[in-house]
């Protein structure tokens, strides 16, 4: 497995509402290793609005709901925009993941329940944006 990159063929955009034809919110994965790292543990980072990629089970892990709110795009235009200007090694944010925390969160939620949980996340999701913009 090799290091995560800011290549676009290395990445997945992933539409968080798949009903309106990619017209978004999206998130953006990549599984792999961290750069410049000697952990050889292949994880998922998601790609937050700032430009910096974090394991993606630190939000599994979060107490808000909403902290995941800085890892969705809200176009495609703007994640090809981002990325343009990033720089070529990926800059990944350290965090403290609890692996024990994790297989513990996966075990006590079925994949129905995640996908519940997705679900009224978008939902959520739009709710806060249009608060914001009004």
């Amino acid at each position: 497995m090799r290091t995560i990159t800011n290549n676009y063929s290395d990445f997945e955009i992933i539409d968080l509402d798949p009903t309106k034809g990619s017209q978004g919110p999206f998130i953006v994965l990549q599984s792999g290793l961290k750069p410049n790292s000697e952990d050889i543990n292949i994880r998922t980072y998601i790609l937050r609005q700032n430009g910096n990629w974090i394991d993606v089970c630190y939000y599994l892990t979060h107490k808000n709901p909403d902290a995941l709110d800085e890892a969705v795009f809200d176009s495609l235009e703007q994640i090809i925009k981002l990325l343009d200007t990033s720089t070529l090694v990926p800059q990944v944010i350290e965090t403290e993941i609890d692996d024990r925390k994790i297989a513990q969160w996966f075990k006590f939620h079925s994949a129905d329940e995640i996908k519940e949980w997705a679900k009224n996340w978008v939902q959520g999701y739009r709710v806060r944006t249009k608060i914001k913009e009004n």
